[in-house]
């Protein structure tokens, strides 16, 4: 969707959007997927070849594994929205770091600036306590303290859905002229 002469070539072809959107989508899974499960596999067999019971459990392994491929898929969701409003690669990985590390950021702005306005606010509490939930890069960075709870899992899990949805949904409506441009909506132009 960034490259003009890839765009005309694969949209030229007798094949509806959806089916195209879906194919690349699962393709991408697939190559975020394999390689973890791969590692799986290996430290599979290295656990049951090894003595590595001291170290680690057989647990450990499938619930790294599980947990690298579901934040894998919410990062790779989140990309893909991003994608579908931007026509350069740059500007996706730029704003889709920033909207993953955008909720995180505005209450630690806001929790830091209402202490000023709000006599007693414990800014300190909002700011240490439970931040780390907002944003799967800030909860990537404490997996190897914490584990990750069944519900935060379910709704980044739905998260993650309705990105893929609405990234179908600008996928369809996105114009194929708009390639190399910042941001391909009109709509967005201002920004």
């Amino acid at each position: 969707m960034h490259v003009k002469q890839s765009t005309d070539l694969i949209h030229s072809l007798p094949i509806k959007r959806e089916r195209i959107f879906h194919q690349h989508v699962l393709w991408g899974l697939c190559f975020l997927i394999i390689p973890v499960l791969l590692v799986t596999i290996i430290l599979y067999i290295q656990y049951e070849v090894s003595n590595l019971e001291p170290y680690f459990e057989l647990n450990d392994i499938f619930y790294w594994a599980g947990v690298t491929i579901f934040l894998n898929i919410i990062v790779y969701m989140a990309a893909i929205f991003i994608g579908m409003l931007t026509g350069l690669s740059i500007a996706q990985g730029v704003l889709s770091y920033v909207f993953l590390l955008l909720p995180v950021g505005l209450i630690i702005i806001f929790s830091y600036n209402l202490q000023f306005f709000l006599y007693g606010f414990p800014d300190d509490y909002y700011i240490n306590n439970g931040i780390e939930y907002y944003s799967p890069l800030v909860i990537m960075e404490k997996l190897s303290r914490e584990q990750i709870s069944s519900h935060v899992m379910w709704i980044y899990g739905i998260i993650s859905i309705i990105l893929y949805l609405l990234a179908l949904f600008l996928y369809k409506k996105r114009k194929l002229e708009a390639t190399s441009q910042a941001l391909v909506f009109p709509v967005f132009k201002p920004i």
